[in-house]
């Protein structure tokens, strides 16, 4: 998951966070950007997502 992503652009790699937090139940904004270094803010995820 982690090298994939790392391969997307920065707008790709916005909407993929969002999806995986999508399907993750309580608490996938977290573990998402936990998994993926932190990268991204929250906030970014959840606006992505909509």
């Amino acid at each position: 998951m982690k090298k994939f992503y790392d391969s997307l652009c920065e707008k790709d790699k916005r909407r993929y966070a969002a999806i995986e937090s999508e399907k993750s139940s309580h608490g996938g904004v977290n573990y998402i950007s936990t998994l993926l270094g932190k990268r991204l803010i929250v906030s970014v995820i959840h606006r992505s997502s909509h």
